[in-house]
């Protein structure tokens, strides 16, 4: 393996973060199925979703994600994977606070994530453990509040979010930067 690949897939710090299990996840699809691999040269051909045709090695792939982001595709685990070299059978679906991954996704979990990350709120104190915290009248913690919003719902309210930022397991990021308002890891 190069350096280049190693910088990759010998950092389990990156594939353990939200955006990359998101890719993990969608390598393991049949519609991820690779059309053909070399494992002597260790590159692959993916079909896209678009019916055009990614080449794919372990240190790039010319899909838009891997142009973009300059980070592991789905392409590039599934190819790992059909190498033997990441295995896509082991991939914990569960982030902070045991939600899956995904959920941070849904558009209904984008808007409270964004409430959490802007709206003004007041934090008291926390408790003896400092497992949770008064925020705005209720008590939260990465699991569980007492507000109506997740008594109703049992997902992640504007409360829950905002003690997973000031745990830094969310960085906030501008609202102006391509629309992006955070990154979950």
């Amino acid at each position: 393996m190069t350096a280049a690949e190693n910088k990759f897939w010998n950092n389990a710090e990156l594939h353990n973060d939200e955006e990359q299990i998101f890719r993990q996840l969608k390598a393991r699809s049949n519609k991820c199925r690779p059309l053909s691999i070399s494992k002597d040269e260790q590159k692959g051909i993916f079909p896209g979703a678009d019916r055009s045709i990614y080449e794919t090695a372990l240190d790039n792939c010319t899909c838009k994600d891997f142009g973009f982001r300059k980070l592991p595709c789905k392409h590039m685990y599934r190819l790992a994977h059909e190498l033997g070299l990441f295995r896509l059978d082991k991939i914990s679906t569960k982030g902070w606070g045991g939600w899956p991954v995904t959920l941070h996704k849904e558009s209904a979990q984008q808007d409270r994530l964004f409430r959490g990350a802007y709206e003004e709120m007041s934090i008291g104190h926390p408790s003896e453990d400092r497992t949770n915290l008064q925020i705005n009248h209720c008590r939260a913690s990465l699991t569980n509040c007492t507000c109506p919003d997740f008594e109703e719902r049992k997902k992640p309210c504007k409360h829950i979010y905002r003690m997973a930022i000031l745990k830094g397991l969310i960085k906030k990021i501008p609202p102006s930067s391509s629309g992006k308002k955070y990154v979950v890891y």
